[in-house]
């Protein structure tokens, strides 16, 4: 033992705390849960500033409607445009640098980004495994079903799949969307 450091051992592996009832320990583990959260934060806020940036989601187009003007906000399977490598390398840095403290694919306010990285690196099978996730987690928590999860599986089918062979799959899921949530409803 007198040739190891235990400290520095200790500071890459971690050790055991034996008494979490220290109210050292407590004070310590919420300082630090809090500077944790607050880098989470951080980079998260710097993923979506990278990714509106790349994709120009800031420059929302101006729609009228009866002399209205109104926000268009750009989707982001159809307003989708791949990014040269060399300008995504900042957005892979931080995206890595957020996956040393979080699980990017599982965690929270993440969804937007994690589809638009997918969509960058031609993932089209895990973007669409991610929008049907989300479809299923909705199931479990006993909330309906989104319209808009399952828009996005309709634009991505009809964007990246040959229309000549995979055509009816289209049309289908769109039949069964409007099923599902029709723009009226029948009066009784």
């Amino acid at each position: 033992l007198s040739k190891i450091n235990t400290n520095e051992l200790a500071a890459f592996f971690g050790k055991k705390v034996s008494d979490k009832s220290d109210k050292e320990y407590k004070k310590n583990q919420k300082k630090y849960k809090e500077q944790k959260s607050s880098v989470i934060d951080a980079l998260k806020a710097k993923l979506n500033a990278i990714k509106t940036q790349l994709s120009g989601a800031g420059k929302e187009e101006d729609e009228e409607k009866g002399g209205d003007k109104k926000k268009k906000k750009k989707d982001p399977i159809t307003d989708f445009v791949r990014v040269p490598k060399d300008d995504l390398k900042e957005f892979e840095d931080v995206y890595k640098q957020l996956g040393e403290w979080v699980d990017c694919e599982k965690a929270k306010g993440l969804f937007e980004v994690n589809l638009f990285y997918n969509l960058q690196r031609g993932l089209i099978s895990k973007a669409l495994a991610m929008i049907n996730d989300k479809i299923a987690a909705n199931g479990k928590d006993d909330k309906a079903k989104d319209r808009d999860q399952i828009g996005m599986k309709i634009k991505l089918y009809k964007k990246y799949l040959p229309c000549k062979e995979f055509g009816f799959l289209v049309e289908q899921y769109e039949m069964d969307l409007f099923k599902q949530f029709p723009k009226e409803y029948r009066a009784f």
